[in-house]
C-alpha cells in the first residue's frame, strides 16, 4: 500500500509552501487503485482542515467524493486529532513540512484504527519529472 503523488500534486503543494501566510492545510483530491491513493490535486482549506464535520461531508459531495485524504505543513495536535475520526478512517495523511525547506519528500500515513485511531507510515512514491517539464 502507497500514496502516490502526481507531479501536478507535487507542484502544487510545492507552491503553497511558498505562502506562509496560508494556513497550510488542506485535502488531497484523487481516488484509488487497488492498494494505491492517487493524489491528482491539493484544495488547501482554513487551519484545521474543516469547520464541522457536515462541511467536510458536504464538501466532499460537491467534489463527488474525490477527497483521499488531508496535508498539512505544520501538523499539529488539535488538526490531527480532529481527522483521527472514524469517517478519515482508511483515507491518507501527507506531512508536508519537508517540501518548505526543499529538503525532503512528504511525510505519508494512512489514518488507521486498531483499538485507537492513529496514522500508520506508508511509503510515498513521487512521480518523476520528465525533460523539458
Amino acid at each position: 500500500m502507497d500514496v502516490y503523488l502526481t507531479r501536478g500534486a507535487a507542484r502544487t503543494l510545492r507552491a503553497l509552501a511558498l505562502f506562509p501566510g496560508a494556513d497550510g492545510e488542506g485535502f488531497l483530491l484523487g481516488h484509488r487503485r487497488g492498494n494505491r491513493r492517487i493524489v491528482e490535486k491539493a484544495l488547501p482549506t482554513e487551519r484545521g482542515f474543516f469547520p464541522t464535520l457536515d462541511s467536510f461531508i458536504r464538501a466532499d459531495d460537491i467534489l463527488g467524493g474525490i477527497i483521499i485524504g488531508f496535508y498539512s505543513f505544520e501538523p499539529g495536535r488539535a488538526s490531527l486529532k480532529k481527522i483521527l475520526a472514524p469517517f478519515a478512517c482508511g483515507k491518507v495523511f501527507l506531512d508536508t513540512a519537508g517540501l518548505k525547506t526543499g529538503k525532503r519528500a512528504p511525510r505519508a500515513f494512512l489514518i488507521d484504527f486498531d483499538r485507537a485511531f492513529a496514522l500508520k507510515p506508508m511509503p510515498c512514491v513521487l512521480e518523476k519529472e520528465t525533460r523539458g517539464e
